[in-house]
């Protein structure tokens, strides 16, 4: 019989502590004037986990931090939770960023509609 792997997440980071390890990294780096802008930004954006859409740093509700059994190694999970006042652009470039969208059951329909019209590849779950 095969065991299920068991996962247990040891920290969960908000949106606020993710950008403000992430501007005073950027506050540092740019203090380098010699750089171009641009590549300070995706160069900070990956150290911190994080992808450039749109020229803008994508950072999400929250940040999941988990081990796995047995292997115990660190994984992590960006989550965002959509509303109905989320902007077709808006949803696209969190779908490009990587994250899991969650939305409440009456505003998924909508969203999953703009996904599809986008062409996004992203799955919507309903809380």
């Amino acid at each position: 019989m095969k065991s299920k792997a068991v996962a247990a997440v040891f920290r969960v980071k908000l949106d606020y502590e993710i950008k403000r390890d992430l501007y005073a990294d950027l506050g540092r780096t740019w203090q380098d004037k010699g750089k171009c802008p641009e590549t300070v930004k995706e160069a900070v954006a990956r150290r911190h986990g994080l992808r450039v859409v749109n020229k803008e740093i994508q950072i999400p509700d929250m940040r999941l931090e988990y081990a796995n059994d047995p292997d115990m190694e660190i994984h992590t999970r960006d989550v965002e939770l959509a509303t109905k006042h989320y902007r077709p652009r808006g949803l696209a470039a969190k779908a490009h960023a990587g994250f899991q969208i969650y939305a409440r059951r009456g505003e998924a329909d909508r969203l999953r509609r703009i996904r599809d019209e986008r062409e996004l590849n992203t799955v919507i779950f309903s809380l």
